[in-house]
């Protein structure tokens, strides 16, 4: 979306998908060739709205020329919003703000957050499957399988990015 200094507000270390996250906005970073600065990531304890709100605050008052920031979650990415429009930065003018997750509330609030929409049904389906798919496995006595399954995500663009 033409964002040249872009945030992080990740999860914390351990779960995967933080990981993952964290990895894919790197991955994006060197595909546009923007460095990667690690002054411009933080770390969630609770993935909260209140910790959306803090680390916007810490951004906007540590890195003033940030022009987009990536938020582990909706949730987290509400908080960012809520701080900058009682600072009254304009959103997506001064500082564009992407969720992960696509929740409800991403849809409600203003400016609508753009969010990369994961599949959760799918998720709960292949979750179960796995899991089913494993207790049969203990059932049978049968060695137990280590299984990756990778669902397609896509992005949805509302009016908290750059369009």
């Amino acid at each position: 979306m033409g964002c040249k200094k872009i945030a992080h507000i990740r999860g914390p270390v351990n779960p995967q998908n933080a990981i993952d996250r964290f990895l894919g906005y790197k991955k994006a970073l060197e595909k546009n060739n923007i460095p990667f600065d690690k002054n411009l990531v933080y770390t969630c304890v609770r993935v909260s709205f209140e910790e959306g709100y803090a680390f916007a605050k810490e951004i906007c008052e540590n890195h003033p020329d940030v022009d987009g920031i990536f938020v582990i979650t909706d949730l987290v990415a509400v908080g960012v919003l809520a701080y900058l429009n009682e600072h009254h930065i304009k959103v997506p003018e001064q500082i564009a703000v992407i969720g992960f997750s696509n929740w409800f509330m991403s849809q409600v609030i203003q400016p609508k957050l753009s969010t990369v929409d994961q599949p959760s049904y799918e998720m709960g389906v292949s979750s179960f499957n796995l899991l089913l798919k494993e207790i049969k496995a203990v059932k049978e006595e049968q060695p137990k399988t280590i299984e990756s399954v990778v669902l397609d995500t896509q992005i949805i663009v509302r009016e908290s990015t750059k369009k």
